[in-house]
């Protein structure tokens, strides 16, 4: 709901600023096909008296990087898909990234 209406604003936004051959609601309608979310904020480390919560390689440490959250239940918006471009846009710009995955 949150990014549809973003996407609409920045669209119509783009029309008003520029000069664009497409209206408002084509440009719309190509971002949000063109549009992926991330669940990448704020995460915590492991807490030292409950490490079983987490596996035992997708634990976030500190000063590590970006933390791309994901939950086979979709409780994280980041899915492979997403993930996977999170990865090489990262890459390219050598940002470390960590993964975050729930047990």
């Amino acid at each position: 709901m949150i990014l549809n209406e973003l996407l609409q604003r920045i669209s119509e936004a783009l029309c008003k600023n520029f000069t664009m051959k497409y209206s408002a609601s084509e440009i719309h309608q190509c971002m949000l096909r063109k549009a992926y979310c991330i669940s990448a904020d704020n995460a915590h480390t492991v807490h030292p008296n409950y490490p079983e919560y987490h596996q035992d390689v997708h634990k976030p440490s500190f000063h590590k990087g970006i933390v791309a959250k994901m939950h086979c239940g979709q409780s994280y918006a980041t899915d492979a898909v997403s993930n996977s471009i999170l990865k090489e846009i990262c890459k390219i710009h050598n940002v470390p990234l960590q993964d975050f995955i729930i047990k």
